[in-house]
């Protein structure tokens, strides 16, 4: 969710802003008339800019091209088993 918000409404409500972008994944455009800045999570910021990357973008697209060619596992290959599945191994033996 994209919000604007006037420049002076943020100076005197900082900590509820950052708390909402921090909680609710929200984007905050800071307006003084027109657009002036934006805040957003950290971490989607992070995501972000990896998908801006020429490296990561090859990746991207070579694990693409993997999954159309049918070379992808299920992600249970790659979960460690829950403690029931180890209980159930123990109760077999």
């Amino acid at each position: 969710m994209v919000q604007r918000v006037s420049l002076a409404k943020v100076r005197s409500n900082l900590d509820l802003v950052l708390r909402s972008i921090k909680a609710r994944k929200h984007y905050v455009l800071l307006e003084e008339r027109v657009p002036v800045a934006a805040l957003m999570d950290p971490d989607e910021l992070e995501d972000y800019l990896d998908t801006r990357d020429p490296k990561m973008q090859r990746q991207i697209a070579k694990g693409y091209e993997e999954y159309l060619g049918g070379k992808t596992r299920p992600a249970r290959e790659f979960c460690l088993p829950s403690s029931t599945d180890s209980s159930k191994r123990s109760k077999k033996r």
